[in-house]
């Protein structure tokens, strides 16, 4: 094993549907990352019992929390709406995920809506459901486009 990587790092969480349709996730390391990477393999890999892929999460991805799909106009947003629904990934374990507001510095502020945690797949306080969450990607100019 090669002592100068941290086999406990996190690379990313991967959210999936089973067969019966229900969320689950695979958080996997950076080092399973780097033998699938030698050994020829994809990095996103659906485990046996998944059907689809929903979405990936790494520290500092952007995504759009409290929203529905249905309330983005992809073709004309409204960034006014957006800004104050656009978090990143700030913390990342077994279905603990922490997003911070894109705009707040500071770590202090623990509590909504500059912090928010998602805990669980429901629609519970920190369920997955209840802030369904959007992944997007943020141009150089400041266009915000679905992931």
């Amino acid at each position: 094993m090669n002592q100068w990587v941290n086999p406990r790092n996190n690379h990313h969480v991967l959210i999936y549907k089973d067969e019966k349709g229900n969320l689950k996730e695979v958080v996997v390391t950076f080092w399973t990352v780097v033998e699938r990477k030698r050994t020829g393999e994809s990095v996103y890999k659906l485990p046996i019992d998944g059907k689809e892929i929903v979405t990936t999460l790494h520290i500092n991805d952007m995504f759009l929390l409290g929203l529905r799909e249905e309330e983005i106009i992809w073709e004309n947003p409204d960034y006014e709406i957006l800004k104050e629904h656009l978090y990143r990934i700030q913390k990342l374990s077994s279905k603990f995920y922490e997003f911070r507001l894109n705009t707040e510095a500071s770590i202090q502020n623990n509590f909504h809506p500059f912090y928010v945690r998602i805990q669980s797949f429901g629609e519970g306080k920190t369920g997955w459901d209840t802030f369904n969450p959007i992944k997007v990607k943020i141009s150089v100019s400041g266009k915000i486009k679905r992931a």
